[in-house]
């Protein structure tokens, strides 16, 4: 907001030869009835997780319209085990039909309950692609 908790500045060269100090130094002053006034954050704790990731990269191809905002909505729609989706790569060029884009992620997946086998991570990331696929239109990149 519009609350003043204090201010920081330099010593002006001056004061500090006066003071024999040999560096620069600052100065602040925290009006701590102001900072006592703020309202408290609650920490949130997030264990830590038990069991492995499954990691995964995708590459796909979508209209260039397509907003990574709503694509990384609906991967993690298509899966509760989804416990990320990171976008590495964005690439319009060659290989990529004029008007579409490539877009490329790290899944990482996860059971609470369990290690996932690799068949399960990848029932997982198939259900992305049809979702992907039916959506989008996307299609997978090699």
């Amino acid at each position: 907001g519009d609350a003043h908790v204090g201010f920081v500045g330099e010593i002006a060269p001056a004061v500090g030869d006066a003071f024999g100090l040999d560096h620069r130094a600052a100065a602040f002053e925290l009006n701590l009835d102001v900072v006592a006034a703020l309202p408290a954050t609650v920490a949130s704790y997030h264990p830590v997780p038990t069991q492995p990731d499954a990691k995964r990269d995708l590459a796909f191809v979508v209209a260039d319209r397509a907003a990574f905002a709503d694509v990384e909505r609906s991967l993690r729609g298509a899966s509760s085990l989804i416990v990320d989706v990171e976008l590495f790569d964005v690439y319009r060029g060659k290989g990529v039909e004029e008007g579409k884009k490539s877009l490329a992620v790290h899944l990482t997946l996860r059971a609470a309950d369990r290690t996932l086998t690799s068949e399960e991570a990848d029932a997982e990331v198939a259900k992305c692609v049809a979702v992907l696929g039916k959506e989008f239109g996307a299609t997978m990149r090699a």
